[in-house]
């Protein structure tokens, strides 16, 4: 009998030891599934703010492309605009530049009148100039 209450009182301990132990691998789960729905909830913010960004990239670009056109036409507006007007200042000092008997009263400058024309002359047919 002694042993056998022995024995029982061994099954008791270790039901007690099995019972912590139980409970603390439950409150482990507990608190596993509130990570698991914090981290869930996390990937769906990001997920979300991802799907924002692809829209502000969108956005961006179609903007870029607007700009880029603005930009072209501007660039046209300035070679057909301002390069013809200072085309025809230059022509002006060019002919101020000529003194009695046509002769050339600064040959320097009418040398750069003509390198800064032939310049705009290459811009207008879109070349580069150094």
């Amino acid at each position: 009998l002694n042993t056998l209450i022995s024995g029982l009182s061994q099954v008791n301990e270790t039901l007690s030891k099995l019972c912590v132990t139980n409970q603390g691998f439950q409150q482990f789960m507990i608190e596993k599934n509130e990570n698991d729905k914090r981290i869930n909830n996390g990937i769906d913010d990001l997920k979300s703010i991802n799907n924002k960004m692809d829209q502000d990239v969108m956005v961006l670009n179609e903007k870029v492309n607007d700009l880029d056109k603005l930009m072209k036409s501007n660039d046209g507006i300035f070679k057909q605009f301002l390069i013809s007007m200072l085309n025809d200042i230059l022509k002006f000092i060019d002919t101020k530049n000529v003194g009695r008997g046509g002769k050339t009263v600064d040959p320097d400058l009418k040398s750069k009148i003509d390198r800064f024309r032939n310049q705009m002359s290459d811009v207008m047919e879109g070349k580069s100039f150094v």
